[in-house]
């Protein structure tokens, strides 16, 4: 038998509790029980292991080398068993959650901002949004999709295709003032801005146009100031810090309310698309199927100005 093996269960919630809080009087207070009551459970949980667990000192406990191993091994199955007893009761309540990790700019810029309309049209179906630059690993993560973005050719069977990624240029109709963009020269006189996790775009823009030809120097394409994300960066570029590059999709209400406008009309596609990735063990699930139908459907809507 298996549960014989098994250390006690409330010792295991006494202990993650120490560790994640940093000490016993404080997990007491979380767990609604004496700070003697949370020793004991350490102590059977030490004894049932044959291994010491926590230092305890004036100013807290912290693990010990045992200890934080065996934390860290533990602590994604209580998250497990959390979720999944949520995912149960809310399932039941008639709500269906659907976690997704996104790319934080996607998120932020064109997911939340079309929650009210998604929930308008699936009221029983949650979304629980975390973001994330990388897919994550399903299994760890019990993350029941992923919106990502890739090169094409990366893209495989496991991959529902959403859109592919142009990109603009932008900037605040403050800075362009007295500046005409007859030809490329004026970018000479102004800050680029940069994304730190796209930071061949500039150089990108500059070899599609022939930028170095006109008289736009090749040092310039690292001047300015730079951005970890594409959301800081529009944030930036418009309040006047300089002109930005960007993917269309991000700036489309930007452009409309004319906070930022295009002072140049090219764009260019960088061969990258962005995709929806489900978990194999949801690929059937009612909830995730539903919005992976209404992904493809709101992008396809917009794919002329994206």
């Amino acid at each position: 038998m298996i549960y014989a093996q098994l250390p006690p269960l409330n010792s295991l919630k006494a202990f993650d509790a120490v560790v994640r809080h940093g000490s016993i009087s404080e997990a007491a207070r979380i767990l609604f029980v004496s700070q003697s009551s949370i020793s004991r459970h350490i102590l059977k949980l030490e004894g049932f292991l044959g291994s010491r667990l926590l230092h305890r000192g004036k100013h807290g406990a912290t693990t010990t080398k045992d200890g934080q191993e065996y934390f860290d091994q533990i602590s994604h199955s209580l998250i497990n068993i959390l979720d999944a007893t949520v995912n149960l009761k809310a399932t039941q309540s008639g709500v269906n959650i659907v976690k997704i990790s996104s790319l934080s700019s996607f998120a932020l810029k064109w997911l939340v901002p079309k929650l009210n309309k998604f929930q308008s049209i699936y009221p029983d179906i949650v979304l629980d949004i975390s973001i994330s630059d990388e897919c994550p690993d399903f299994e760890i993560s019990q993350k029941d999709c992923a919106i990502v973005s890739r090169p094409h050719h990366l893209f495989d069977s496991d991959i529902d295709e959403l859109f592919e990624e142009k990109l603009v240029v932008v900037a605040s109709p403050s800075i362009l003032k007295n500046i005409s963009f007859e030809d490329y020269n004026p970018l000479n006189t102004l800050p680029l801005i940069h994304t730190t996790s796209r930071p061949e775009l500039w150089n990108d823009w500059n070899t599609e146009y022939n930028l170095l030809n006109n008289n736009f120097h090749k040092n310039k394409t690292t001047v300015g100031l730079t951005f970890q994300d594409f959301y800081i960066s529009i944030a930036a570029c418009v309040a006047g810090s300089g002109i930005a590059i960007v993917p269309s999709f991000l700036v489309q209400e930007e452009i409309t309310n004319k906070t930022l406008i295009q002072p140049i009309t090219n764009s260019l596609k960088t061969g990258r698309y962005y995709g929806l990735i489900i978990s194999s063990s949801k690929k059937k699930s009612d909830a995730v199927i539903t919005l992976k139908k209404w992904l493809i459907q709101e992008t396809f809507n917009e794919t002329p100005n994206l």
